[in-house]
């Protein structure tokens, strides 16, 4: 069953309360012509074929130290250090060298440069700025496209949730947990450090445990605040009855990544 990326919008008292499975969901609200999204540029010339990766030292790799720092006047550099890290990567390096520099790099550099950012149901800003607008679904589009994931970022974001994680892992690796958000959590915790998409009833994110607290990552729309990371225990954005998650960077995400494949939006082939 789906859930609506695109409302980000608060559950009823009824949806949070009761535990059952969620209605299928209405299509995606179409966009107004005024609030359309914006046109991004056309797709680049597709990438050859990287040459055979060899073992590189740690020392040889890029880190997540080297990026710049966490602005909206530095993003267009950051998303381009990414990238250029990306190409490293594709010829040296091991999965979890990989998956630690990605992993740092979304959430010490791509996240926070968001703040500031504002919720609206149709944000569809394609950068971080000071009085943008960013809907849930777009965001996390956003956040997948910067670190470097071939996606369609506008398809993505209107997509519903479970389709957006359906593009960064195969169903098999999809962890369903219906109401049962505490058990999420618990789920985090117990796996140790990772990053996680998070599809909700109405809403989209990332979850996120440094080794020290799990954290939802979202554009959240309570005040209207925007893309922020908070405790997921907590989080009333977090408390609804249908959530289901996926690894975000398992092996054959990161396989892709290196070679700078396209993903199809809503099917991962590996």
């Amino acid at each position: 069953m789906l859930a609506l990326l695109l409302a980000c919008a608060p559950p009823s008292p009824s949806e949070v309360a009761v535990a059952r499975p969620p209605a299928a969901p209405p299509e995606a609200p179409a966009v107004p012509a005024r609030v359309a999204p914006p046109v991004e540029p056309a797709a680049p010339e597709p990438i050859p074929a990287p040459p055979p990766r060899r073992p590189l030292a740690a020392a040889d790799l890029p880190t997540v130290a080297d990026l710049p720092e966490p602005t909206h006047a530095n993003y267009p550099a950051l998303v381009a250090a990414i990238e250029a890290a990306r190409g490293t990567f594709a010829t040296g390096g091991t999965h979890d060298q990989a998956r630690a520099y990605l992993r740092g790099a979304i959430t010490e550099r791509i996240i926070p440069a968001w703040s500031g950012t504002r919720w609206t149901f149709y944000g569809a800003d394609l950068v971080p700025s000071d009085g943008g607008q960013v809907a849930c679904g777009y965001w996390v589009a956003s956040v997948l496209r910067d670190a470097g994931l071939r996606i369609n970022r506008n398809q993505v974001g209107q997509q519903a949730s479970e389709r957006i994680l359906l593009t960064v892992a195969v169903p098999g690796a999809l962890r369903h947990f219906g109401a049962r958000f505490a058990d999420v959590v618990t789920y985090a915790e117990k796996a140790g450090v990772g990053l996680w998409g998070v599809g909700l009833a109405n809403h989209a994110g990332l979850l996120w445990n440094d080794g020290a607290e799990v954290k939802f990552c979202h554009s959240d729309y309570h005040g209207y605040q925007g893309p922020r990371c908070e405790p997921a225990s907590s989080s009333a954005a977090f408390r609804t009855n249908y959530t289901v998650i996926a690894p975000l960077l398992d092996d054959a995400t990161l396989d892709a990544w290196f070679a700078g494949r396209t993903l199809v939006t809503g099917v991962f082939a590996d």
